[in-house]
């Protein structure tokens, strides 16, 4: 096993997601200022939930499901480790066009934190946006 699975296997708690739209100075806290999360790596397998706890009051349940729909993204998978960077492969995801794609991400480990960091085109921006999700272990 390399350096940076026996680094990365186990749970980690989301602590920070930001988001900067390419050309905009202007960095969104995506999933709201403290986000809530995990992503957990076996020796084959990942799985990443995260959500925002800030909730709007709505008069209507298709608001409230909106609402809910977009606080969650989740998505469970293999990944592969390379040099400078991990992929992740979706299998199940709550985000349909992740299926059959792959999410390279940049790994660092900085202070026992796993930074983790990859750039996309957000089809809701019309742009590419860099996200940057920033993890502490929980559990081995």
């Amino acid at each position: 096993m390399n350096k940076f699975k026996e680094k990365i296997i186990g749970t980690w708690e989301v602590q920070e997601h930001t988001m900067e739209i390419d050309g905009e100075s202007n960095i969104i806290c995506s999933f709201s200022k403290k986000p809530a999360g995990f992503i957990t790596y076996t020796v084959e397998h990942i799985s990443e939930h995260i959500m925002h706890l800030e909730q709007k009051n709505f008069n209507n349940h298709i608001d409230i499901k909106a609402e809910r729909a977009d606080a969650f993204r989740g998505y469970a998978g293999n990944y592969k480790i390379f040099e400078d960077k991990v992929i992740h492969y979706p299998i199940h995801s709550s985000y349909i066009e992740s299926l059959n794609n792959s999410l390279e991400r940049k790994y660092q480990f900085i202070n026992n934190k796993l930074i983790l960091s990859g750039s996309e085109f957000n089809p809701q921006f019309g742009k590419k946006v860099t996200s940057v999700l920033t993890w502490n272990k929980v559990h081995e």
